[in-house]
């Protein structure tokens, strides 16, 4: 397989990766999200397209296929300098889908990510282009209801903002519940968390976190767990003394608690425009800073990597064969944490009589595992054998097998054979440092479950913002007080220990759905060797449903890296059949 360049915002085309989408020739994955994978396309005029299509669960639902049609239709309507325009879009196919136009830019969140807090400057003309481009927005009819830094691009000419109002067509479907809203929690306004409905002010409480974040670094109500962040969203005054003291009044004014007493967009640009050096707002060709500039012009001519395009005519009804897991060159990525907030749960948090539950949004099943089902510490029992009704006649072993293995009567593809992979401890570095709970210049180690590579060496900087398409991280920042070092999985997946070298397909997803791992795994639980230990596996339902068993065959210290524990592992993984 060929080594990908980390650094270019173009990924090869998995196995299960569409090669056409409605006569789009599909050149490679850009990224993907709670509803979608997003990929780079071509127009027949040869201009660059970003085509996202709609995960197969939402596409099923006739309820999201009606929001979905509504928001597309608002969303075209939109249009402004600081808007990325919605080009073209299907809603009624098997996958619906909409293009946009691609910018060649970095997400607010790779940049805070890799180079820490922006200048001020920098930041006037951040918040006063968003705001313009919530001015667009909003006159559409359409509200955000999910502005973060993940969906904001920093480009040569201004901030893009993107995504806007499409989150909405997942709000309610039978994959949340009707009880959940759907956004990212550090990011939510209060009456978002308690489940009211969103308004334009909404997008105005969102913008007053991201200017804290991108001026600062850190949040201003504080870090930890999405439980408690929403909590004192809700409930306590933000802390705004680490902000540039200019920005404080505006900042402050943004995150009011009720909606009606915050700024418009018209008045945050005017704010900005009174704060900035002359009182202007004119945007010159380095409003970037050096090292983000010469990143976004990299960006501008970086191309997709070399690839046959396949007709959907020769494609295989079979997934290719799964890539060995290799590992990749150096390169910053981001991870977003995009959950649903159970609404009703926040309120009886607020009122002290019910404890937090949150649902992932973006998972298609419905029978969830619950505390208490009977499962062993380390997953199911060994008994657990299918199909059921052995009856001695000949053929018996032979389905046993099949089900074991994933033959014709599971619901996976028969796995390839195992592949003996190292996941080793990031590089300690001495030169990281610590702002507001954030660490910057440590590595990190990443893991892709479903196209079985590991990124090593990748640059870190905020906690909130790593990878989003990463299943899971290993990260030593080595100051202390960090809540994410050690090994964190994303919160869309499943994983479960099981005590099988050698399990089915079913028995691997049941142990994945087992709550019996801690998310993080904490670096002392680590060094300490108290989760993880030779002879035991870990079983992962991934976002593309696919399952992976990852079993330790060995534990060895790293002397030169605090003696963080580097793991041996064989890798095992199941594709869906759908």
């Amino acid at each position: 397989m060929t080594p990908h360049d980390a650094s270019s915002p173009f990924r090869p085309l998995g196995p299960g990766d569409p090669r056409e989408v409605a006569g789009y020739g599909i050149r490679a994955r850009i990224g993907s999200g709670g509803m979608g994978s997003v990929y780079l396309s071509y127009t027949r005029g040869g201009q660059p397209i970003a085509l996202k299509v709609i995960r197969a669960e939402f596409a099923e639902d006739p309820d999201f296929r009606r929001r979905f049609e509504a928001e597309v239709r608002a969303a075209r309507r939109v249009q402004g300098l600081f808007t990325v325009p919605v080009l073209d879009s299907n809603t009624e196919g098997d996958a619906p889908w909409l293009a946009t136009a691609y910018v060649p830019g970095l997400t607010l969140a790779d940049v805070l990510r890799a180079h820490g807090p922006l200048p001020l400057d920098t930041v006037l003309l951040l918040i006063a282009g968003v705001a313009e481009a919530l001015q667009s927005i909003h006159t559409a009819g359409v509200v955000h209801r999910d502005l973060k830094p993940g969906n904001i691009l920093l480009a040569g000419d201004g901030p893009k903002v993107i995504d806007f109002g499409i989150a909405r067509a997942a709000d309610a479907t039978p994959l949340t519940g009707s009880d959940v809203r759907v956004g990212t929690p550090g990011y939510m306004a209060p009456e978002q968390v308690t489940g009211q409905s969103a308004t334009p002010a909404t997008d105005i409480f969102s913008l007053g976190i991201i200017a804290q974040h991108a001026a600062t670094g850190g949040h201003p109500f504080g870090d930890g767990s999405a439980h408690g962040v929403m909590y004192r969203i809700v409930q306590e005054q933000p802390d705004l003394h680490s902000a540039p003291e200019p920005l404080r009044d505006l900042i402050g004014a943004c995150l009011a608690k009720d909606p009606a007493h915050r700024p418009s967009p018209g008045d945050i640009i005017e704010t900005c425009r009174a704060l900035s050096p002359g009182r202007t707002l004119q945007r010159q060709e380095n409003w970037l800073p050096a090292p983000v500039a010469t990143q976004v012009t990299h960006r501008l001519h970086a191309t997709p990597p070399d690839q046959a395009l396949i007709s959907p005519a020769t494609a295989p009804q079979k997934p290719a064969s799964p890539p060995s897991m290799t590992a990749r060159p150096t390169g910053g990525r981001r991870r977003t944490v995009a959950l649903a907030a159970a609404a009703a749960a926040v309120g009886a948090l607020i009122s002290g009589t019910a404890v937090w539950q949150l649902t992932s949004t973006d998972r298609s099943h419905s029978d969830t595992h619950e505390a208490g089902s009977g499962d062993t510490p380390n997953g199911p029992g060994k008994d657990m054998t299918a199909p059921s009704g052995d009856t001695g006649e000949e053929g018996d072993d032979e389905e046993t097998e099949a089900a074991r293995t994933g033959g014709s009567d599971s619901a996976y593809w028969p796995p390839e054979d195992k592949t003996e992979i190292a996941l080793r401890a990031p590089l300690f570095r001495e030169d990281v440092t610590v702002s507001s709970g954030r660490c910057y210049g440590a590595n990190l180690t990443e893991v892709y479950l479903d196209e079985l590579t590991i990124t090593t060496g990748v640059k870190y900087g905020s906690m909130q913002h790593l990878d989003e398409e990463a299943d899971f991280h290993y990260l030593h920042c080595g100051q202390g007080g960090i809540p994410d070092d050690g090994i964190a999985f994303h919160p869309e997946i499943y994983a479960g220990t099981i005590d099988a070298p050698d399990p089915s397909p079913e028995e691997c997803r049941k142990a994945a759905h087992a709550p019996t791992l801690p998310n993080p795994i904490t670096a002392e639980q680590i060094l300490r060797d108290t989760v993880l230990d030779e002879g035991m596996g870990i079983c992962f339902e991934t976002r593309q449903n696919n399952l992976v068993l990852l079993w330790i065959d060995q534990v060895s210290e790293d002397p030169f890296n605090e003696n963080l524990r580097s793991y041996t592992l064989s890798a095992t993984q199941w594709m869906t059949r759908e």
